[in-house]
């Protein structure tokens, strides 16, 4: 790329490598390849070491470009302070989020790359809306067009505790300002930017903008082929979001197999990767289930196993969300299972994901609320399957709309739309 058609984006985002969250991808990949349509990317991010949470990769670094500017910062955790009563004080004033001891670090530090570097453009990435924040501030003090994406909804995100009447007043003028400070808002489904248009009617639908989740074709090249051994495995690769998305009822649904089905249950086996804590703290109700070694719960891998252990599997486990007010969104789960190629068994109620899986063409959809459902549809996965009925060929067509190259391509038309409107 020649330095003469070098454009700069400020890109804001709390997640990033070696961090390996669900969040970490989106920017990674949007990063990896923003550099192919003429854009420079200078990444504020937090040093890992203050987001004790979240797991780390360190193979993800590697596919940051070399052209990437990548700065690290301070942030206040209420996971991290001393003492219990900094901890919850800390935490009773985490609002938009208990990342908001990143805000001022962020900011002092966002400031300094303006001057810098002088993006000409600022992109956020949320959640942690607090980054969304920073990016509204810098906006605001320098003039720079912005462009806020979010993964999720901000006002009425079911992974944030409920707000106060008070707070909840706050976090609906602050979606308000970002919005309207935005040339473009950026959600990943049409369901969740349907959502957000209504909350600002005041603003022309142009505003808006939908850009999924995806995968990148570069962590499929060398899947493995599953090698019959007489197991039937369905494999979960990710994280829980408790009590919406969680494996309760397809464990009660295997549970109804073992006991309707014992003969064919034999050689099912379900495998969780990413979250043995889970199980940790389940431990007794699993135990009630006697489900024994037909239920594995396995500890965090580096997304390249996990992306193996997908191509080893015989089907692929989709938890969608319990509430019916959460079908917009569309998890990068999903697009992730649809490069592999394995059979889905996604349990959700209608809506994009539903749709999306019905349209792959290896697809099956279960009431994610219902354990005779759910088994069920496992135990006709398991019959065509292993008769060869069961549809091998994914679409082709519904596989490249979430072709990370092409979604960059979309994100850098509108980097690329917000500049030209500024000049």
């Amino acid at each position: 790329m020649s330095s003469e058609a070098v454009k700069r984006a400020l890109i804001i985002a709390f997640f990033f490598p070696p961090d390996a969250s669900s969040g970490t991808f989106r920017t990674l990949k949007f990063v990896k390849y923003l550099e192919q349509f003429g854009w420079q990317c200078v990444v504020l991010s937090v040093d890992p070491k203050h987001e004790p949470l979240e797991p780390k990769d360190d193979t993800l670094l590697k596919q940051v470009p070399a052209s990437a500017v990548v700065m690290r910062t301070f942030a206040l955790s209420p996971l991290k302070a001393p003492t219990r009563l900094l901890r919850g004080a800390l935490k009773w004033l985490s609002f938009p989020d208990r990342y908001v001891g990143w805000f001022p670090f962020a900011l002092w530090r966002g400031w300094r790359a303006m001057r810098k570097y002088r993006p000409d453009v600022i992109y956020t990435t949320a959640p942690p809306v607090t980054g969304s924040l920073v990016g509204l501030a810098l906006s605001a003090l320098t003039g720079t067009p912005l462009v806020s994406d979010f993964r999720d909804p901000w006002v009425g995100d079911h992974y944030i505790r409920n707000y106060s009447p008070t707070r909840l007043h706050m976090a609906r003028w602050l979606e308000r300002k970002t919005f309207t400070r935005s040339a473009k808002v950026i959600n990943i489904s049409e369901g969740l930017s349907a959502k957000a248009r209504e909350r600002t009617p005041e603003l022309p639908a142009e505003r808006f903008a939908v850009i999924t989740n995806g995968f990148d074709p570069d962590d499929f090249v060398a899947l493995p082929a599953r090698v019959p051994n007489g197991e039937f495995r369905v494999t979960y690769a990710g994280c829980f979001y408790p009590p919406a998305r969680e494996p309760r009822c397809f464990l009660q649904a295997m549970a109804w197999l073992s006991k309707h089905h014992a003969e064919e249950f034999r050689s099912i086996s379900a495998h969780f990767v990413g979250e043995p804590g889970w199980r940790d703290a389940n431990a007794a109700w699993l135990e009630e289930l006697k489900l024994g070694e037909h239920v594995r719960f396995l500890p965090f891998q580096p997304h390249h196993e996990a992306v193996r252990l997908l191509g080893e599997s015989d089907a692929l486990l989709l938890l969608g969300s319990i509430r019916k007010t959460d079908t917009g969104t569309l998890t990068g789960k999903l697009m992730e299972y649809l490069a592999a190629a394995r059979p889905i068994l996604a349990l959700a109620h209608e809506g994009e994901l539903a749709q999306v899986v019905r349209e792959s063409g290896v697809g099956v959809v279960a009431n994610p609320e219902s354990a005779e459902d759910i088994g069920e549809k496992l135990l006709r996965m398991h019959r065509d399957i292993r008769a060869g009925r069961f549809a091998r060929t994914t679409n082709a067509d519904v596989v490249a709309r979430f072709d990370r190259r092409e979604l960059t391509r979309r994100l850098a038309g509108i980097l690329d739309t917000a500049v030209s409107v500024r000049d």
